[in-house]
């Protein structure tokens, strides 16, 4: 799987957020979905090789900022591993 400008664009601003913030646990994203509105409350794990994610989708938006989608609008399951691997 290729990723694509947006997928750089989400990990650096992940490695940003990680970078100033408390690295004990995970970080935790609550807001509206970018879609439908509802709330949304997203946990972000640094792994080893990348970022686990629970609760929705991150992505960085057009502006550079991390935006959310809910599980349902997104359609892709309750977790998602970004991972820094290129092919």
């Amino acid at each position: 799987m290729r990723m694509t400008n947006q997928d750089s664009r989400t990990l650096e601003k992940l490695d940003q957020l990680y970078e100033v913030g408390d690295k004990a646990g995970p970080m935790v994203l609550n807001g509206k979905c970018g879609e439908c509105g509802g709330e949304v409350l997203v946990e972000i794990d640094k792994t080893s090789d990348g970022y686990g994610i629970n609760g929705g989708f991150v992505f960085a938006a057009d502006d550079g900022q991390l935006a959310i989608k809910c599980i349902h609008c997104h359609q892709k399951g309750n977790i998602l591993i970004i991972q820094k691997t290129f092919t």
